[in-house]
């Protein structure tokens, strides 16, 4: 299997080799999911036949093959949205939890007005680059804004790429779920850290350690 970093460092793009999924996107839905496939570099590492990973794979390959595709596909996010926040809660062994809304954001110029406008109120370290999702909080409770261009844009390619979709997207929102749980009392290399740790959990996968361990104090910065 082969992992791919892509240009926001927050992600990594899978490209399930042989992993049994035969039904096809169409180009209707090629187009309709993204016209561009994101820049990268890659690391190998296996995925278990009978994994997570690979059964929200087929799940999401089912979807696409529906009349009502673009409902099911928004179920199906939506689904795994829970799955991960109950995950993630249940690691945590927390019984008070925060109050967490989702919003795919589809326009990436949109994605970077809000981004800037945010009061990043979790966070003790602001990114330097480009981001994949951030986390806002107000006094109706925490919003997570995703940048859902450059996922949708993985679908675009092939169909194997569904995995690399759902590693994403579910990397994406645990770390900011992770950041609603812990507010500020963790810092970025801390949540990098525990993000992994559940990831391999949660998918049943084990992840190389240069992904695990790498250092992000480069990507981020305390003064401000």
């Amino acid at each position: 299997m082969r992992v791919y970093y892509l240009t926001d460092r927050t992600s990594f793009s899978i490209v399930t080799q042989g992993c049994n999924l035969k039904r096809k996107i169409s180009l209707r839905q090629q187009k309709r999911l993204g016209n561009q496939m994101p820049n990268a570099r890659r690391v190998d590492f296996g995925i278990p036949k009978e994994c997570a990973l690979t059964r929200y794979a087929e799940q999401l390959v089912i979807v696409f093959n529906q009349p009502n595709y673009e409902e099911c596909f928004n179920n199906f996010t939506n689904r795994l949205f829970k799955d991960c926040f109950a995950f993630v809660r249940k690691e945590l062994q927390m019984d008070a939890y925060p109050e967490i809304a989702l919003i795919y954001v589809y326009n990436e110029l949109e994605y970077k007005t809000l981004e800037k406008q945010s009061n990043w109120i979790y966070q003790k370290e602001r990114p330097t680059g480009e981001t994949g999702a951030f986390v806002t909080t107000s006094e109706y409770g925490n919003t997570i804004y995703l940048n859902f261009e450059p996922l949708l844009a993985l679908l675009r390619e092939k169909p194997s790429l569904v995995s690399a979709f759902i590693f994403n997207f579910v990397l994406r929102l645990v770390h900011e779920i992770l950041h609603c749980f812990y507010v500020e009392e963790k810092s970025e290399q801390e949540i990098h850290e525990i993000q992994f740790r559940i990831l391999e959990t949660f998918f049943g996968i084990k992840l190389p350690d240069i992904m695990k361990k790498e250092a992000v104090s480069g990507y981020y910065r305390k003064d401000f």
